[in-house]
Formats: structure tokens, sequence, C-alpha cells
């Protein structure tokens, strides 16, 4: 191979490098973020190029998954926060966009490792699962921060005389965070005719936070007997601030061993190659070879 083909093979291999990272940071035009204001979808050029493959191999890959993992992922789609009009069909559009970018990486790739190739494309198989799942994980758990603030709000609305479902629109439309937007989602449900227990059922099964479950229990309990809410509310919410501190309290016990370990990955290799160069310094030392 002479030296001009080789130089020109890098180039490509560098060029093909650039455009698929540019396309992995690019979701498909049908995820991108609508922007009210412009009254359509603003995407770029690589948008454009994941949206045009994930519309034409997306349902492909939807007839790939199994049961079991289409249920996982409708999972997290409601955990997450589903946007507006996202379903599982647009995940499917992303797999495939995403295994069509790491195949273009992984073919730069190969002239230096041959193996990279398929573990790029395992890889865009599953990115937009870890994405949905540490999206979810982070908004359950804003929800359960939250959700304690919005029940003492909502008990003191109601305690003042005015109705559950007005009360409950109204706290809604002062707050800014996951639980108003559930709530607000089950709201929408009731005016167009759900009733209020399958619409806070809704909310229940969309969101695995327990401080949640265990409202939404309270909350039907109290539909069906018919006993006062507040007064449970304001203990569900004590019992919420309590439970979401020990639990922070557990994971800064756990990630201090972590922090530890960090720190000396990365100290150790440093402090022993200063100690044993200061002991060969030191100790006029002849390295075999140093001559």
């Amino acid at each position: 191979m002479s030296a001009g083909f080789a130089g020109l093979l890098a180039l490509g291999s560098y060029v093909v490098g650039i455009l698929g990272f540019r396309m992995m940071r690019t979701p498909p035009e049908s995820l991108r973020d609508y922007d009210p204001r412009q009254g359509s979808t603003r995407t770029s050029l690589v948008g454009k190029v994941r949206a045009a493959v994930g519309r034409r191999f997306g349902p492909f890959v939807l007839d790939l998954l199994s049961p079991r993992s289409r249920a996982r992922l409708n999972r997290h789609l409601a955990a997450s926060g589903r946007a507006p009009g996202q379903t599982l069909n647009d995940v499917a559009a992303t797999k495939a966009a995403d295994v069509f970018t790491t195949s273009l990486l992984g073919v730069g790739a190969t002239l230096y490792w041959v193996p990279l190739l398929p573990l790029l494309m395992v890889y865009g198989w599953f990115r937009i699962n870890l994405t949905l799942r540490q999206e979810a994980k982070a908004r359950q758990t804003r929800i359960e921060r939250d959700l304690p603030d919005f029940l003492d709000v909502l008990s003191v609305t109601v305690q003042s005389g005015m109705k559950f479902r007005t009360a409950l629109r109204r706290v809604e439309e002062r707050f800014d965070s996951p639980v108003a937007e559930e709530f607000r989602t089950a709201l929408r449900q009731m005016d167009v005719g759900a009733s209020r227990r399958e619409a806070f059922q809704g909310v229940r099964d969309r969101n695995p936070s327990p401080s949640m479950n265990r409202f939404i229990g309270a909350l039907l309990q109290a539909e069906e007997l018919g006993s006062p809410l507040t007064d449970a509310m304001g203990a569900i919410s004590k019992d919420m601030r309590k439970a979401f501190g020990q639990s922070v309290r557990k994971r800064a016990a756990e990630a201090a061993p972590k922090v530890s370990l960090v720190a000396t990955v990365i100290l150790m290799p440093g402090a022993a190659l200063l100690l044993i160069g200061g002991l060969i310094i030191g100790g006029n030392i002849t390295v075999p070879g140093g001559g």
C-alpha cells in the first residue's frame, strides 16, 4: 500500500468518524423537541438523515423486539416522562438510526481494531435503552423529592374549602415538576371522561415511585371509604420526607467507598513512581540498561 493511498484512507476514516459522532449526538426528527413558537420541528441535515434511516428501518427493528423488550421500553418511556406523541415506534426508529451511526463509526475504527465494529453496533442498539432508563431513574428520584412539598400545599388548599379536584388543578398549575406533570395528565384524562380511579391508577402505573404509589393508594382508599384525605396527606408527606432523607444518607454512604477506590486508583500509581524514583535517586542505584 502506497503512502498516499494510506493517507487518503486515514483521512476518509477520520471524516466518517466525525460524521458518525455528529449523528450520534443528533436524535431523529420524531424525537426532537417541538418548538411551539416556530410551529415546526427544528432539525439539522444530520437529523434529517437519521430520521430517514429511522423511518425506513424502524418497523423492521420493531419486529425484532420481543414482547418483553417492548413492555420494558414502554415502562421506561412512561417513567421517564414520555414526550407528547412519543411512542415505541419512535424508539425503534432511534435504534435503527443509532445502529446506522455506530456502523459509520465502526467503518473507520476497523482500520485500527476490527472487533470495534460489532461492539459499536451493540452500543448503538442498546443506547436508547440506557438513556431511557437513566432518565426514568432521575425523574422518579425527583418525584420522591418533590411529592412531599406538593402534598403539603395540596393539603392546605383543600383545608381552605376547595374541592379536591379544584385544589389539585390549582396546585399543579403552580408547580413545575414531574409531580405536577403527572397530575396534570390525570386531570386531562378526567376532563375527557375518565373516572377518577382510572386516572389516578394510570399515574401509579406510570411511576414506580414508592411515595407516589402510597399516596395514590391512600387517595383511592379515601374515595372508597369516604374518609377525610387531608390528615392522611400530612402523615404521608412526613413519612415521605423521612424516607427520602434515609435514602439520601444511604446513597452517600454507598458513594464513599467508590470515591476512595477512584482516588486510590488515580493516586497510587503516581505515588508509587514518586517513591521508587526517590529511592533510586537517593540511593544512587544504577538501573539495568540505564548506562
